[in-house]
């Protein structure tokens, strides 16, 4: 008689067993899905395209004593500059991203580098603060007004730089398609000033000031403004003056746009 008993005693035990292995499993399958969720959340991958300043957009006030020094020519000066920016700014955001450099075979991509030069536009506009990032509004006004018989203009004082605007709606659509980039950082401007001299005629140190945007792949600006390096008159070298002084501005530009798509990725 006490057979049945044990034996439903046993019965129950088994039952348990059972539901606590289903129980194990449920709880297994319910993990999964936040395990992808959590690889979905990684930090995203992005691919930069950098274009430097086209030929226009070169202001220099040391070309001359850099052709002395070197005998290079005002043009060969330029692409000097414009070949170590980019290859600067390249070594930079490769660090911290996958990076395309159209400069890097300027005969291969020439069809890519003529339509983003032809595919934007350039407005003056307010240097934003990189404390609070805002995009820039374009709001450049040169007041004319005419005074004692004379036309007088009113130049806008707040600190402004060449900001880049994207005309052909179609460009970086393109270039994603092409090259597979979703971010473009785009140096629209170098200013190579000489400083001025002091009292006893030795010149200052020389400012080189960068303007650039960069743009997410919807075109919208998520940082742009002015980068400014300091570097001494007595070298004349382009590529010692960029790699011993104004790589540090590719430094800067790099790291300004990491914070950008680290900023935009938290607010999704």
């Amino acid at each position: 008689m006490n057979f049945l008993p044990s034996t439903i005693a046993c019965f129950i035990g088994i039952l348990f067993m059972f539901a606590g292995y289903t129980n194990a499993q449920t709880t297994i399958g319910d993990k999964e899905p936040k395990q992808k969720s959590g690889i979905g959340n990684l930090i995203q991958k992005h691919k930069v395209l950098i274009l430097p300043f086209g030929d226009k957009m070169y202001r220099s006030e040391i070309d001359q004593s850099i052709a002395k020094e070197t005998k290079m020519n005002q043009k060969e000066i330029r692409f000097a500059f414009q070949d170590a920016v980019d290859d600067w700014l390249y070594k930079k955001i490769k660090s911290r991203f996958d990076a395309v450099s159209l400069f890097s075979d300027t005969a291969k991509f020439k069809k890519d580098l003529t339509l983003l030069y032809s595919g934007v536009g350039f407005s003056y506009d307010k240097v934003p603060s990189q404390t609070n990032y805002e995009t820039p509004v374009s709001d450049y006004e040169r007041k004319m007004q005419i005074k004692n018989g004379n036309i007088q203009t009113e130049v806008n004082s707040d600190a402004r730089f060449m900001n880049t605007k994207i005309l052909n709606k179609d460009l970086l659509n393109s270039m994603n398609k092409k090259h597979g980039c979703d971010v473009f950082v785009f140096i629209n401007e170098l200013d190579l000033l000489s400083g001025s001299s002091t009292e006893f005629g030795q010149a200052v140190q020389r400012s080189a000031i960068f303007h650039y945007t960069c743009f997410n792949l919807r075109g919208e600006q998520i940082n742009s403004g002015i980068v400014n390096v300091k570097f001494p008159s007595s070298i004349n070298d382009p590529a010692k003056i960029m790699s011993m002084y104004l790589s540090s501005g590719m430094e800067v530009i790099a790291s300004r746009l990491e914070k950008a798509l680290n900023e935009s990725k938290s607010k999704k």
